[in-house]
């Protein structure tokens, strides 16, 4: 994604830090594709969760707030998004909700996801689980990065 601006008020540093979150988040991102595409599903599930996580922690760092250091934001993010209120694009706000459903659905999988070796979840469910939620994501982090891009 071209990213031109990343916090019109932010200093060269905290500006540093978000394209740093980006970019990871990108990394993530690009790791479940290929991951996917080596049909290694609950790595790539695993690797969607954290592509989402890092672009929702790069929205918090753009508005210079603090985030939980946990991997459960999704509270925090509503919050931050409703202080951020009118400073962000219209359909950032309206899909807010819609976000953080995403993540959540992708979080209510991430210790089976690291952790499948224990069996309870076969690839298959995390393919299925994979392609279900994958629009979800590309949308939210599109979202994520629109709103950043106009603060």
């Amino acid at each position: 994604m071209d990213r031109k601006c990343f916090h019109g008020g932010g200093d060269r540093v905290e500006n540093q830090r978000v394209e740093a979150a980006i970019q990871d988040s990108d990394r993530w991102f690009r790791s479940a594709e290929l991951q996917y595409a080596g049909k290694i599903y609950d790595k790539a599930l695993y690797s969607l969760e954290m592509s989402l996580e890092i672009a929702m922690k790069a929205f918090f760092i753009s508005c210079e707030m603090d985030f939980p250091k946990s991997h459960n934001i999704g509270d925090s993010f509503a919050g931050a998004v409703k202080r951020m209120g009118k400073m962000t694009p219209k359909g950032f706000r309206d899909n807010a909700a819609g976000i953080i459903d995403t993540f959540q659905a992708l979080l209510n999988y991430r210790n089976a996801s690291g952790y499948s070796f224990d069996g309870r979840i076969g690839q298959e469910e995390f393919r299925r689980k994979y392609e279900e939620t994958l629009p979800g994501v590309e949308k939210a982090r599109a979202e994520i990065m629109a709103a950043i891009t106009s603060l």
